[in-house]
């Protein structure tokens, strides 16, 4: 019962930092989303785009020079490959990819 509803809080901790994040001025967003546990490399020009959707808070990091745009389905379909496994997953990745990235861009 514990485990389902800190499940269910931090559900909505997401959907909070989904739908606040858009009205976040450019030079509080960072500091905004460290409230969340998400951290930016401090060497690097770094962004996370406004209309990106956050599935997940905390022990996130951005990296040196990184920048994921909604625009290239390239990249998106890379990063969604590397994130399956199970054998079901990788007999179809490339018609899993293409969801997933149709999916995100909606």
């Amino acid at each position: 019962m514990k485990k389902k509803l800190l499940l269910q809080v931090k559900f909505f901790v997401v959907a909070f930092l989904n739908v606040t994040y858009n009205f976040v001025p450019n030079p509080l967003r960072r500091y905004y989303l460290r409230l969340f546990g998400i951290r930016f490399d401090k060497n690097g020009k770094n962004y996370i785009h406004r209309r990106c959707k956050f599935f997940h808070v905390g022990n996130l990091i951005v990296g040196h020079n990184s920048c994921i745009n909604f625009d290239d389905t390239d990249i998106l379909a890379k990063i969604a490959g590397t994130a399956m496994t199970g054998k079901n997953a990788e007999a179809s990745k490339e018609k899993l990819c293409d969801l997933i990235v149709r999916a995100i861009t909606l």
